[in-house]
């Protein structure tokens, strides 16, 4: 055993001690040696040997070890120390990975130098379950949407991937496929797997991380999503944290904490189906606020939404949308619609993917603001009529005010007292029209001018037939003819003439136009075309002779009465003459015989 002086300086004098030490502390012991290293169920076991000089041995519970280790992607070792036993486990490595490992030991004091060794862990199954999630909203039924989950990081791999068992259930019925790797591949920098599906058929969805050798637990998620009935008291707003990203916050309604399993709030492109901005974050039920990260453009509009997860079941809670940095807005073009005291001034939004900002908009009416807002028309009253306007459009946001639009209008020309005149006259030439066609008519009806259907004798019998006339119409629209026969034009002889000419010439006054004797061998021949009627009219005037005859029905119509009873008065007056010319003859022959 060695001894050690070690002195110390005071102010007047000097002390030196005297130490005893041990021989294995006096000089820097050897590295440790012969490492060794077993894997097995995901562990891995570094042995080594060591001693403390050549032919000298350490007492087991003297023996004191540092190990550390680290990846090539790490930057810092992690340390830990050794005691009584020469070896070291590395518990759950990231599998196919190359690790460096560097040991010292000591004895009593001194510790050895770092001796190196480099070894590489073997592949695993797969473990844990992929972060699953889908771009299916509540208004997707009708449109195909896409089951996304982020390819697992190498610790659950525990080897490289070779694919991603899908199982879908379509209406109660399994149906599994195999999803390479590959189709991960420049989805986006967080490497977000996709696959297309439709809601109407799929109910729910599972997803495993596949490998030579094993099967991960699967993910599965329920469709479709539920749109929550309370989502405006959720409260959700989204504001920026400077180059952070969007910080997110909302207030959930007491009676719904208790039923949370967690929440997931969702990143995407607003108007557009799926992109590469694309993603979510799953938050603990406990937590009220969430960090958006990643790489966020300004002027893009995100569309940020808040799901719930409830009895497997996820729900929709809020939806809103949210920028980074927001830009100045384009123009806005708007269409104007004048009256006379009024105009309509109407404009439409931007697309939401071409959104820059939250937009307010500014409408002026001869420098003066009418309008500040976010609806997309306007009415401006109390114009003056016949008067230039002048109005303008500009859209604001936070970045400040876009270009401004402008157009020039005139009004109307204001409805006067001129214009009411005309108005009122022609109304009034209307109704006076009416009238006096609604009395013309009157007046044809009650006098019989015209045979309509309502006052002709003709249809008495076809009163089945009759309808009511049009307003001032004097025409029989129902009728296409009137009954007709036609006969063969008699002769000199023809008994039926010679009947005419018996009625014609007849002194008798107590005959009647409509009816003969019954033993008349030759009957009326107004009876054959007009057997229900009293009178039939004869009038020969118009032919040739006494002894021509009518020739069709409507002579025998057309021929006037009154013509016939002033031949049978002319005939009366005749007689009477002759009788008086009698009586005077007679007188006078008398008178002559007396004197």
């Amino acid at each position: 055993m060695g001894t050690k002086v070690s002195c110390r300086e005071l102010v007047q004098s000097s002390r030196c001690v005297v130490e005893k030490q041990s021989p294995y502390s006096a000089t820097q012991p050897p590295p440790p040696h012969s490492f060794s290293n077993v894997s097995e169920d995901g562990v891995v076991e570094v042995s080594w040997q060591w001693a403390p000089d050549s032919g000298q041995e350490c007492p087991i519970e003297s023996m004191r070890c540092h190990v550390r280790y680290r990846t090539p992607a790490q930057q810092h070792w992690t340390q830990e120390e050794v005691l009584a036993e020469p070896n070291f486990q590395l518990v759950e490595p990231l599998p196919t990975s190359r690790y460096l490992f560097q040991v010292r030991c000591t004895c009593v004091a001194v510790m050895s130098p770092w001796t190196s060794l480099t070894l590489h862990t073997p592949q695993a199954a797969p473990v844990g379950v992929v972060d699953l999630w889908t771009d299916c909203s509540p208004s997707s039924s009708l449109t195909p949407c896409n089951i996304t989950w982020k390819d697992p990081d190498r610790f659950l791999q525990r080897a490289n991937l070779e694919w991603f068992e899908l199982q879908e259930f379509r209406n109660g019925v399994l149906r599994k496929l195999n999803v390479p790797k590959s189709s991960c591949d420049g989805a986006s920098e967080e490497r977000v797997c996709r696959h297309a599906i439709s809601v109407t058929d799929v109910r729910r969805v599972c997803v495993s991380a596949c490998n030579s050798l094993g099967v991960s637990q699967p993910a599965c998620i329920n469709l479709p999503f539920l749109t929550f009935s309370e989502a405006s008291s959720m409260g959700l707003t989204v504001t920026r944290q400077e180059e952070h990203g969007l910080t997110a916050s909302w207030s959930p309604p007491p009676h719904l904490t208790e039923h949370v399993q967690e929440y997931v709030l969702q990143r995407q492109r607003a108007g557009l189906a799926f992109s590469k901005e694309f993603d979510w974050t799953r938050v603990s039920k406990e937590k009220r606020s969430a960090l958006l990260k990643g790489q966020l453009g300004n002027c893009t509009p995100y569309e940020i939404s808040l799901f719930a997860v409830m009895a497997n079941q996820s729900h929709q809670m809020a939806s809103t949308v949210a920028f980074t940095f927001q830009c100045a807005p384009p123009e806005v073009p708007f269409d104007v619609q004048p009256s006379h005291d009024s105009v309509i001034v109407t404009w439409t939004h931007t697309d939401l993917k071409d959104r820059v900002g939250h937009v307010t908009y500014a409408l002026q009416l001869n420098n003066r603001t009418v309008y500040r807002g976010k609806d997309t028309q306007r009415v401006v009253q109390d114009l003056q009529p016949e008067r230039s306007y002048e109005v303008t459009l500009q859209a604001e946001t936070e970045a400040g005010p876009g270009n401004i639009t402008k157009r020039i209008f005139n009004t109307s020309v204001a409805p006067g007292f001129a214009v009411w005149v005309v108005v009122w006259f022609v109304a009034a030439c209307v109704c006076c029209l009416s009238v006096g066609c609604w009395i013309h008519k009157s007046n044809v009806l009650r006098c019989g001018y015209v045979p309509d259907p309502k006052n002709s004798q003709l249809l008495r019998e076809l009163q089945h037939l009759w309808r009511p006339v049009q307003f001032c119409s004097l025409s029989e629209p129902i009728l296409k003819g009137s009954p007709l026969e036609i006969v063969p034009v008699p002769v000199q002889t023809d008994p039926l003439c010679l009947q005419i000419k018996d009625h014609l010439h007849t002194h008798t006054h107590t005959h009647t136009h409509t009816h003969t004797h019954p033993d008349d061998p030759y009957p009326d021949p107004r009876e054959h075309f007009y057997p229900s009627r009293e009178h039939l009219d004869v009038d020969a005037t118009h032919l040739p002779g006494l002894l021509d005859c009518p020739h069709t029905e409507l002579e025998w119509h057309h021929i006037p009465y009154k013509e016939e009873e002033e031949e049978e008065e002319e005939e009366e007056e005749e007689e009477e003459e002759m009788n008086i010319v009698n009586v005077k003859v007679a007188a006078g022959s008398r008178l002559a015989q007396w004197g």
